[in-house]
């Protein structure tokens, strides 16, 4: 269907029924016969609005009604500015303008053009009588209302509530990488998890962005692939994608980066991804200096040349397919992460993304450095179980622990690699005092956030940051489901440390006991420095950590009631505990990588 002039009147038969056929596919009308669909086409036309145009506003007259067909367009409440971000996509088969015609006065909705696009408008005095009509019509686009405004008032992006990221467009940022080949591979392996795709090159592009919409509609991802010497057809993959996947050889020669704003326009701005593609023996991650403190780049993404498995994490990260696993703190309890991770590892489902609190987030950091099993508990020994980072004691103004044992052990362990250089996506979470909230830590030296996720108040002195007071992330998110979750990038694995045994003691009267009595009753009992500190500073985040629970797509739960807080040297008994039981908990549940990717849909937890 080619759309002429802005506008196409539906003044032939031919027209009519495929118009008709058309809305019969829709959802929203897949119980109304054909005869009373047929009474929406009086007067309707199709038509066509460009990358940014206005479709509709507060100030607007008509209160027509709108069916996409092709293309993409924004909507916002026109009481909140667009910069506000409660906004929501019409997608295609969507319907908008429905309230204003029941009204009988234009809905107070902004909405704009973010990709070429093509609609049905029907003129509302149509609409109408249609509804009075069509009893079965009139539930559809009921319903259809019900779910818009549960859109609008969750204020979802299009981003967060997409399957998988259906239109990628990728731009080589430097010269002599092999694009075409590198999307080829990642296409095939796409091909083989049942996705309708279409890889588009400068070889087989569209002459406009009408077919682009046209084949988004049958298909499930479109691979669009640029060129430098073509920046035609660059600006309009940019324009008509959901996500920009910026490509760079870390040693290659640089070209000039696009300008996505201009090109998009209003209403619309795509993710941006940027992936370095680091030499195949690299043992570390270089990055270019044009690429350090750009809060516009949503992830920073590191691949070795012609390694496969990086590029089948690039090819689920970038189309909404990652697995993500979080991991929850609990001191040495938290040892049982480890095992969680061998046991998924064994079943041969991915861990693409990984992030966490406290002893959770030192396991998430490890498996994101792509460490081996065996690597692992070797580093997990020097770490905490030849002996106990906690024991250089001091005169307690800011803590029991001066701290620097911890973090030469940490800084040992992980070097100087900061988290936007490591292998895989990672985050950690501690707690601010200053601000009295949560910070996310992605960027900046890994060893340093480390360090402030697991500074238990009291034991550990705080970590200071740009004058912020950062400490143990337990108090306000102890389990950071939330944070992976609003990443958006697949289905969500949370690995959680449960302790059946209550907080309990049989001590009494613990002011008029000896020391030496206090120190004897101590090792029968959870009451103990470290213990209350602990039990004082994760109490508040338990409604978080129960809630954070029902988020993850799947959890795994490791009991590990006989081991106290600072047990080091019960690594290896918790480690393989936590692993068998996985094990078998994952062969019973007969969980896969695919299955996994149904539990991920949208709306999920």
């Amino acid at each position: 269907m080619r759309v002429r002039g802005g506008v196409q009147a539906l003044d032939d038969e031919a027209g009519r029924a495929q118009a008709l056929r058309w809305l019969a596919f829709l959802e929203t009308f897949e119980a109304v016969p054909d005869h009373e669909l047929a009474l929406l086409l009086e007067g309707a036309e199709w038509v066509a609005f460009e990358r940014g145009e206005v479709v509709m506003d507060s100030e607007s007259t008509s209160v027509d009604v709108y069916f996409l067909r092709n293309g993409s367009l924004t909507a916002w409440p026109a009481w909140t500015p667009e910069a506000q971000g409660i906004m929501t996509r019409v997608a295609p088969g969507d319907l908008i303008g429905a309230l204003g015609a029941l009204a009988g006065a234009a809905a107070p909705l902004r909405v704009v053009a973010t990709r070429d696009s093509i609609a049905l408008r029907v003129p509302e005095s149509t609409f109408v009588r249609f509804l009075e009509a069509s009893h079965r019509g009139l539930l559809g686009v009921i319903r259809h209302l019900n779910r818009w405004v549960l859109r609008l008032a969750h204020g979802a992006r299009p981003e967060a509530r997409k399957p998988e990221c259906s239109v990628i467009a990728f731009v080589a940022m430097s010269e002599g990488l092999a694009l075409e080949s590198l999307v080829g591979e990642i296409a095939t392996y796409l091909g083989r998890q049942s996705l309708a795709l279409e890889t588009i090159t400068p070889h087989n592009r569209p002459a406009g962005s009408e077919t682009l919409t046209a084949m988004e509609a049958v298909s499930d991802v479109l691979l669009l692939v640029t060129s430098p010497t073509d920046p035609a057809w660059t600006a309009m993959a940019i324009a008509n994608c959901d996500r920009v996947v910026l490509l760079q050889a870390a040693h290659g020669r640089e070209l000039p980066e696009p300008d996505i704003t201009v090109l998009c326009g209003r209403g619309h701005r795509p993710t941006v991804d940027l992936v370095l593609v680091q030499p195949p023996d690299a043992a570390g991650v270089v990055m270019p200096e044009r690429w350090s403190g750009r809060e516009d780049i949503a992830a920073h993404l590191h691949i070795r040349e012609g390694d496969a498995d990086d590029l089948r994490f690039l090819a689920r990260f970038v189309v909404g397919r990652a697995v993500g696993m979080v991991f929850a703190g609990g001191g040495a309890r938290g040892f049982a992460h480890l095992g969680v991770v061998k046991a998924f590892q064994e079943a041969g489902i991915p861990i693409d993304m990984t992030g966490g609190t406290s002893m959770g987030a030192i396991i998430g950091a490890g498996v994101a450095c792509r460490w081996s099993t065996e690597d692992f508990l070797e580093r997990l020994h020097q770490l905490f179980a030849m002996s106990s980072p906690m024991r250089d004691y001091t005169l307690p103004l800011v803590s029991v622990v001066r701290g620097r044992l911890v973090a030469s052990r940490l800084k040992s362990a992980f070097g100087d690699v900061a988290i936007e250089r490591m292998w895989r996506p990672f985050f950690c979470v501690s707690s601010d005092l200053t601000l009295g909230r949560s910070h996310v830590h992605r960027a900046g030296p890994l060893w340093r956030a480390l360090r402030a996720t697991s500074a238990l108040p009291g034991i550990l002195p705080p970590v200071i940051a740009e004058g912020h007071v950062l400490v143990d992330g337990a108090i306000t998110n102890n389990f950071p489901v939330d944070v992976m979750r609003e990443m958006a990038r697949g289905c969500v694995i949370g690995s959680n440390v449960h302790v059946d045994a209550k907080f309990v003691s049989s001590m009494e009267n613990i002011e008029s006991m000896s020391t030496w009595r206090l120190m004897r009753d101590m090792r029968q009992g959870p009451v103990n420095i470290f213990s209350v500190m602990s039990r004082t500073a994760t109490i508040s985040s338990m409604h978080q950590t129960h809630y954070s629970r029902g988020m993850a797509d799947y959890l795994v739960e490791s009991l590990s009631d006989d081991v106290s807080l600072l047990d080091w040297k019960s690594l290896h008994r918790v480690v393989e505990r936590a692993y068998r039981a996985t094990a078998t908990q994952l062969e019973r549940d007969g969980v896969s990588y695919t299955s996994l990717l149904s539990m991920g849909a949208p709306g999920a937890a």
